[in-house]
């Protein structure tokens, strides 16, 4: 079992890896408007790092206090085992990129991983503490709403 303060720091490392994945992948695609977009989602991801990592110094350790917060855990850690990549997996996902198209749909299925673990994340901090996590979540749409566009964009080109 684990704390909100270990969400916290999973989310810190969910968003260093975006961080990462945007970086890497720049370096591989060849149209010019989804590097310039992969910059700035870079960018963006260093501030949400921050952002946790203000809120993780921040908060007081916290117990959610219910006989299903085991379980809930339970269910958090196994999502986070499959979100939160390892230097390797990410290493083995930048691998797997091979044009711009491929690199966006990547980049959209992690923003939704985001997205849903974020949701989840929130109910496991104080409720004064979740307006930065709604904010966040709410930038996270926006990247994957701005992702999706590039795909369509991507796919309508010969």
């Amino acid at each position: 079992m684990f704390t909100a303060n270990d969400i916290l720091e999973f989310a810190v490392t969910l968003e260093r890896n975006g961080e990462r994945f945007y970086r890497l992948a720049q370096e591989r695609v060849d149209d010019d408007e989804v590097k310039r977009l992969f910059r700035r989602l870079a960018a963006d991801e260093v501030v949400h790092e921050r952002t946790f990592a203000k809120l993780l110094g921040s908060m007081e350790p916290f117990d959610p206090g219910d006989e299903g917060a085991e379980e809930y855990f339970a269910y958090l850690r196994a999502y986070v085992d499959q979100v939160v990549f390892s230097d390797a997996m990410l290493d083995e996902a930048i691998d797997q990129v091979k044009d711009a198209l491929g690199a966006v749909r990547f980049a959209k299925q992690r923003e939704q991983d985001a997205i849903l673990f974020y949701t989840e994340m929130r109910n496991l901090v104080p409720e004064a503490d979740r307006a930065p996590i709604d904010d966040l979540i709410a930038e996270e749409r926006r990247h994957f709403t701005i992702l999706a566009e590039q795909e369509a964009r991507l796919k309508s080109q010969p």
